[in-house]
């Protein structure tokens, strides 16, 4: 139900190549998606310091996860990355989405992996003029 390291790593380093600093929030055994400078990992905080460590960014970027869906409780801006991952999910594809008045949604069915990045990047750039 997430993007695939490769894409996550892709989207990061076009990212930061657009100056743009990423903050990645995760599980503890959660690989690192760049070495670059602009990337930092905060894995090691609890769920709660992360959540507030998201809300203090721009903008924040995921699935259909729990903290997402607490960062969308405060209507955080974000962009959420889905794709019909549950069994007989074939139909109101957003129907996982948290609920947020400042979020957009990609979807690609099959694997979020198709969602492109270009599209990501953009949104990115609209919301943090």
């Amino acid at each position: 139900r997430s993007p695939t390291e490769k894409w996550w790593s892709g989207l990061i380093s076009d990212l930061i190549s657009l100056g743009y600093k990423v903050g990645h929030c995760g599980f503890v055994n959660e690989p690192s998606l760049s070495h670059h400078r602009n990337y930092t990992k905060y894995i090691d905080l609890s769920f709660f310091e992360q959540v507030k460590k998201s809300l203090l960014s721009k903008l924040s970027i995921g699935t259909n996860s729990g903290s997402m869906w607490v960062i969308g409780a405060y209507q955080h801006p974000s962009i959420y990355l889905t794709t019909n991952w549950l069994e007989k999910h074939n139909n109101n594809f957003t129907a996982f989405d948290p609920i947020n008045i400042n979020s957009r949604t990609f979807f690609s069915e099959g694997s979020c992996d198709n969602i492109s990045k270009e599209s990501v990047i953009q949104r990115v750039i609209d919301v943090t003029k």
